[in-house]
């Protein structure tokens, strides 16, 4: 009988302890968790639990401030970035516009020099054959400015 009251007692003792053990896990996890949310709070610029409000609410609203500014940072940049795209794209369009034309004012004008070349008698060239090879080295006359 003594044996089994030792057996309790030892098992009884076993269980306090292992229920001390228990809550000195909680008490920890509880002290880790509340020392994570003070410093993700003190990141974000506010307290976890200022004296008059309820624990978390004055960090809760910090942490939604930052997400909403966040979100509108990305959304202006996006809408910058779009507009500088469109910007590029109509300057690049532009540009291979005016490229085009000069191209063609080019293979023209040579065109034109052929002709008149092919046009000239004696060896001698007159005003239109100057004309021509000024406007083939990319002159203009004096009625296109």
């Amino acid at each position: 009988m003594l044996e089994r009251q030792i057996l309790i007692g030892l098992v009884a003792g076993g269980s306090v302890l292992a229920l001390v053990a228990w809550g000195r896990h909680g008490y920890a996890e509880r002290d880790k968790l509340a020392a994570d949310a003070q410093q993700i709070c003190a990141t974000a610029q506010s307290d976890y639990a200022p004296a008059k409000e309820t624990a978390g609410v004055t960090c809760r609203k910090a942490i939604a401030e930052l997400a909403r500014f966040k979100v509108e940072t990305n959304a202006a940049s996006a809408e910058i970035l779009a507009g500088a795209m469109a910007d590029a794209t109509t300057r690049n369009t532009k540009a291979a516009e005016q490229a085009r034309q000069a191209a063609d004012a080019a293979r023209a004008a040579a065109q034109h020099m052929e002709a008149v070349d092919a046009a000239v008698e004696d060896d001698r060239v007159g005003r239109a054959w100057f004309d021509a090879l000024n406007r083939a080295g990319g002159l203009r006359d004096k009625a296109e400015r």
